[in-house]
């Protein structure tokens, strides 16, 4: 479903600035939501996408999963199944699944990368470049 969002070349507010490679959280405000269906929404519950302003957690590259870890509001985790930068170049897509949790355009969440997959997987990616 994340695929579908080839559909779009750009968006109108600013591309997402990473943060990851500094910091493993960051807060990020949301710019834009999208349903399943990928029409844009003020406010989302349930299954869906999220664009922010800021994200600590890298997103599918070069061969290279997403990272794993955690997205709160409030203190409240919110699932997260996969981070994309490929699609609309320079935005992170976050396909995620609030639940019962409702959360609008200008919140803040926070992005929390799971510091031990993460070093699992660059390790990986890396002896998949030496092979």
């Amino acid at each position: 479903m994340i695929d579908n969002f080839s559909k779009f070349e750009s968006f109108s507010f600013p591309k997402t600035e990473f943060v990851g490679y500094e910091n493993l959280s960051a807060i990020g405000t949301i710019q834009a939501l999208f349903d399943e269906k990928l029409n844009e929404v003020d406010k989302l519950t349930g299954k869906g996408f999220v664009i922010l302003n800021k994200t600590a957690l890298f997103a599918m590259s070069g061969g290279q999963v997403s990272d794993k870890g955690a997205i709160k509001f409030k203190g409240k985790n919110i699932e997260f199944n996969d981070v994309r930068k490929d699609i609309v170049y320079g935005y992170y897509i976050h396909e995620i699944n609030t639940n019962d949790l409702t959360i609008a355009v200008g919140d803040e969440l926070e992005t929390i990368v799971d510091e031990v997959a993460r070093y699992r997987t660059s390790i990986h990616h890396s002896a998949i470049h030496v092979t």
